[in-house]
């Protein structure tokens, strides 16, 4: 199985998240990460849920949840009021998503008008605690840890995340909310510690290498882009410090991990890094776009 080229991009962390506590480093997983990211994903395991959890009931008023412990979570909606003539625009409906009784809570949508976008919350079955979430989770093998992948909820405002359950409520524990994670969607868990995400953007019938990969290694959860897919060309600087990658309709500028330049183009491919500063685009009609760093800004010429 060949080997590709990886990046390394570790992110900053939105909010407060727990310490992961992984013993490899993530040098150590470097081959396995390379052999994993160079084949095509199989279909992604859906998450282990049913429909609704047994006694819920949704209609205009909202969603009502039995509990384990007894009583019941509510959470309401105005649809019910302003469907009765209540003189107003209804502003929120929910909806119970999935109900996953492997770690005890239910998915609950609340969408707002024209189904623009889309509030998630797990509301715990024992308690009705309701904690807020970036979309659909998929859970890792043990049930220890959940994904929740930008990708496959385009209706959500927050990013990819990595959520810890088990404990009194889930807990995030990594976050990262940049457009790039955005461009993938779950492709499945290899054990508590890696994340497999594909291309979100591939066509019916498509098949590409993986895009990318999340690793728990030492304290920290780690984003390593493949360049092989779903890019079209990569090319490493002279210093291997900062890497140029063509993408369709777009160029894009990495450097010690970290997105530097992003911008819509039509290029074939990449030419040369002449030097550190420098990188030079060939397009289709054969010509070229030269790419200039000048006072740590990147700029076309």
């Amino acid at each position: 199985m060949r080997a590709c080229l990886v990046i390394l991009a570790i992110f900053g962390l939105a909010g407060t998240v727990q310490a992961a506590d992984c013993p490899r480093s993530l040098d150590e997983r470097r081959s396995e990460l390379a052999a994993l990211l160079a084949v095509a994903p199989p279909p992604a395991p859906m998450p282990i849920a049913s429909p609704r959890p047994p006694g819920a009931v949704v209609n205009d008023d909202g969603v009502r949840l039995p509990l384990t412990e007894g009583g019941a979570a509510i959470l309401a909606n105005d649809w019910g009021r302003c469907q009765r003539g209540g003189g107003c625009e209804p502003e929120l409906r929910q909806e119970i998503l999935d109900h996953f009784p492997g770690f005890g809570a239910t998915l609950v949508a609340g969408w707002l008008p024209g189904r623009e976008a889309a509030l998630y919350r797990l509301v715990d079955d024992r308690s009705g605690a309701v904690t807020a979430i970036g979309g659909r989770p998929f859970p890792s093998p043990s049930g220890r840890l959940a994904a929740v992948v930008a990708g496959d909820n385009p209706l959500a405002w927050a990013g990819t995340e990595i959520w810890r359950l088990g404990g009194p409520v889930p807990a995030p524990e990594w976050e990262q909310d940049a457009p790039a994670p955005a461009d993938y969607t779950f492709a499945g868990w290899r054990g508590d510690d890696l994340v497999l995400l594909a291309a979100n953007r591939l066509g019916p019938g498509q098949t590409a290498p993986l895009a990318a990969a999340l690793v728990c290694a030492g304290d920290s959860w780690h984003l390593v882009h493949n360049t092989a897919a779903p890019w079209l060309a990569a090319l490493a600087s002279p210093s291997g410090r900062r890497h140029a990658l063509v993408r369709p309709g777009a160029v894009i500028v990495w450097q010690d991990g970290e997105q530097v330049y992003s911008a819509p183009a039509v290029v074939a491919g990449l030419a040369s890094w002449p030097d550190e500063d420098t990188v030079v685009f060939t397009t289709p009609g054969g010509g070229t776009l030269r790419l200039r760093r000048v006072e740590a800004a990147w700029r076309p010429e």
